[in-house]
């Protein structure tokens, strides 16, 4: 039986297994496409929006986004199995935040959001 070879490169003088390289970035095309579609749909950038101005509680989010509160349990659910909101128990209560990792790169995202908006608005009054 033939092992297959193991090829290494040097990058800024450091040795670098390819099949690492291609492992990370496969694993990184991944969590890409978890995290986009973790986000794809407008509820749930409606909750981010609604964490970016402070800690939430289910009831709290269900109230201000007019939606019931197990349709917000179902998004916050698929927002925190990626990583994009975190939570505290208070009492029987969950105060819903985002994320520290999510926090890093909320900023860029709203403001994609932002620009996704004027697009569409530009093209509907064209």
């Amino acid at each position: 039986m033939r092992q297959s070879s193991v090829s290494a490169v040097m990058d800024n003088g450091v040795i670098q297994d390819e099949n690492f390289r291609i492992s990370n970035l496969v694993n990184g095309t991944l969590a890409l496409k978890s995290f986009l579609w973790a986000i794809h749909c407008d509820a749930r950038i409606l909750i981010i929006k609604q964490l970016v101005e402070s800690p939430k509680s289910v009831k709290s989010l269900s109230h201000n986004l007019d939606e019931l509160h197990s349709v917000i349990s179902f998004h916050l659910r698929h927002l925190r199995n990626n990583q994009i909101v975190d939570f505290t128990q208070d009492g029987k209560e969950r105060i819903y935040r985002l994320s520290d990792s999510f926090l890093k790169i909320a900023d860029p995202i709203m403001e994609l959001d932002k620009l996704m908006n004027y697009k569409i608005l530009r093209r509907r009054n064209s």
